[in-house]
């Protein structure tokens, strides 16, 4: 009878350290008020020093963290903003909350994120702002995407929300631009029981705006309401799950680490199916392991049959999304080949510090067979 290995590890990581969580929940809900606690402090104070910036500010979501940091640059309707083509729709919600016209830069096939050759030739006089995603555990260049920006004389936003401890030419993700975005959701390297994000930036005007807008537009100082602002305040008790998180970050990591090396050196020239590869000068941190095949679909059903639970990241492409067509933007807006080929071919499979060494023993046996009987049957 084939194991059931479920795509996501959260639970067990729950079920692991449950003690400890439970703990933590208890000390923040009994010593501290429910928003802006200490524990919420000192996860900004450990940002900042993870992430080399002068300002962490807590959120309800990454989401927010965007929009706030768009906001802060005067990023409005009549801006247009560079995003990826292949991401997740978070990333583009908040171009399209403030006014301003994505436009859609292919990818990289190698790497998976944006071309910033491509990119050159979509900059107009509008171009106000570029996002760059940290795609799968993978970071942007750091000083190629530094180097575009300032070329170009356009704001630089990171949305690293996949990639916490990954780092690009010796830069942390999280520390690049004039602003960059983190993400606490259950499914993220480090997460929480709920929604949480974070923005880190070294401009003190862009860290006030953030502070006041996560509490409706409360100026801290006077308690006055300076602008309309949202409820988008980290919980105490949800800070203390993600100060649990961060202190068994090391050792998860490493083992993420040793299992994607497993995935490499058992499927390595396995039918036409492609692995993914960190890009020279950058380390990642392996949120995902995201293949490639021609034979994606089919892979998929079989892997379920073997009791493997597996994900599409992403089944479209980012400019393909409704939400995207309703604006029908000019073609050049989302001119994006190699993101819709890869949106067809990529499979994400199970990869989290929990996963047992049969388990993934198990994924890789059963990948291999999905090739080996459809050669025979050619």
């Amino acid at each position: 009878m084939n194991p059931h290995v479920p795509f996501y590890g959260v639970s067990r990581f729950y079920t692991r350290n449950r003690s400890e969580i439970l703990q933590a929940i208890d000390q923040a809900l009994a010593t501290e008020p429910v928003f802006q606690g200490s524990s919420v402090s000192r996860l900004e104070d450990l940002m900042r020093q993870w992430c080399r910036r002068k300002h962490a500010v807590a959120l309800g979501s990454c989401t927010d963290a965007l929009t706030f940091a768009l906001t802060a640059l005067q990023v409005g309707p009549s801006a247009e903003v560079l995003l990826p083509a292949l991401t997740f729709p978070a990333s583009i919600v908040p171009v399209l909350r403030v006014g301003a016209t994505p436009v859609f830069v292919d990818v990289e096939p190698f790497t998976c994120l944006m071309d910033l050759e491509r990119a050159q030739g979509l900059v107009t006089e509008r171009t106000k702002a570029l996002i760059g995603v940290d795609l799968f555990g993978q970071p942007i260049s750091a000083r190629r995407f530094a180097d575009f920006a300032a070329a170009h004389r356009m704001f630089l936003i990171e949305d690293a929300a996949q990639a916490f401890g990954a780092s690009s030419d010796g830069l942390p993700a999280g520390a690049l631009g004039d602003a960059s975005c983190l993400s606490f959701d259950p499914t993220k390297v480090i997460g929480v029981f709920g929604s949480g994000g974070m923005l880190l930036t070294d401009l003190d005007t862009l860290a006030e705006h953030a502070r006041q807008l996560r509490n409706y537009g409360r100026e801290s100082t006077t308690s006055s309401f300076q602008q309309p602002g949202y409820c988008s305040r980290l919980s105490s008790p949800l800070a203390a799950q993600l100060l649990v998180a961060v202190r068994h970050f090391p050792e998860r990591q490493r083992q993420r680490e040793r299992l994607a090396a497993f995935y490499h050196s058992h499927l390595g020239g396995v039918g036409d199916l492609q692995l993914p590869e960190i890009a020279p000068d950058t380390v990642g941190n392996w949120h995902k392991f995201v293949v490639r095949s021609g034979q994606r679909d089919a892979l998929r059903v079989w892997l379920q049959r073997h009791g493997v639970e597996t994900a599409v990241h992403y089944p479209h492409a980012a400019c393909d999304e409704p939400m995207i067509q309703r604006l029908r933007l000019p073609p050049w807006a989302v001119a994006c080949p190699h993101a819709r080929a890869l949106a067809a071919s990529v499979l994400s499979l199970p990869l989290y510090p929990e996963l047992a060494d049969e388990e993934v023993a198990h994924i890789a046996n059963a990948t291999r067979r999905f090739f080996e009987k459809h050669e025979q049957t050619r």
